[in-house]
């Protein structure tokens, strides 16, 4: 149970990444619209934009909560089932 528990717990921590960007993002973006012509003036995001949860973290708590709610039921329907012997 434990080895399930840290699998999950690092499969979390691996996929989740906090929401908006890290000052470093933030200095590299603005380094970037500065320096690079190529895009136009209204491509560039503006800094305090939101942000939208990413596709893959909706997913993957989807698929975590799946996994979750078959575990309990295979939990609670075992549980009920007599052995056969």
């Amino acid at each position: 149970m434990l080895a399930l528990f840290l699998l999950v717990t690092a499969t979390v921590l691996g996929v989740y990444k906090p929401f908006g960007m890290t000052a470093y993002g933030r200095q590299k973006r603005e380094a970037q619209r500065f320096s690079s012509t190529a895009l136009p003036r209204h491509a560039a995001q503006p800094a305090n934009a939101v942000t939208n949860t990413p596709r893959r973290l909706v997913v993957c708590a989807a698929i975590a909560l799946g996994v979750l709610l078959l575990f309990l039921l295979l939990h609670l329907v075992a549980r009920s089932v007599p052995v056969l012997r």
